[in-house]
């Protein structure tokens, strides 16, 4: 068995909270001073809730999870989702029903748009098991386990090897 708990690389999450927030909680405050002068308030109110409900939803999503990747004796992809002392099992694949294995680094965009392009075309059902907002390496998991489906995750290298060593002996 072999675990990895990818490390969050970047802050620009927690930077985009907190601006949405800040700026959300700026136009709800003038909203209430331009109530007799303007017209149309309703639209920076609008505006400010819609970016203090982004700012929850990205501190819920990328600052609050993180995810534990490892590979079971029995050939099994597990991701677990950690959120305090919580630990929910979000994902279980069999190695051996995975179609493709690509692994990307962040320049290679072009590569990430075909696979994407591909994934839509094959009407996949994707699952982002990323930590980072904007990952810097990034792995695409592609099965027909249960239904067509995709999994984006962060592993490092001995994990991709492990990956990439089951799918040699399997095929």
């Amino acid at each position: 068995m072999y675990e990895y708990i990818p490390q969050k690389s970047n802050k620009k999450a927690m930077y985009l909270v907190c601006l949405f927030l800040i700026g959300g909680g700026l136009l709800l405050f003038l909203s209430t001073k331009l109530k007799g002068v303007i017209g149309f308030v309703w639209v920076f109110q609008l505006i400010g809730i819609a970016l203090c409900a982004a700012s929850i939803f990205i501190f819920s999503r990328y600052v609050s999870k993180g995810y534990i990747y490892a590979i079971t004796e029995d050939g099994d992809l597990t991701v677990t989702e950690v959120q305090g002392r919580k630990r929910i099992t979000v994902c279980r694949l069999s190695i051996s029903q995975m179609s493709r294995i690509e692994s990307f680094e962040g320049a290679q965009t072009e590569k990430i748009n075909a696979i994407k392009k591909q994934i839509k075309s094959e009407k996949r059902k994707v699952y982002n098991y990323c930590i980072d907002l904007v990952p810097s390496t990034v792995c695409y998991v592609l099965s027909e386990e249960y239904d067509e489906v995709a999994v984006i995750f962060q592993p490092d290298e001995k994990m991709l090897e492990i990956l990439n060593s089951y799918t040699k002996t399997e095929g």
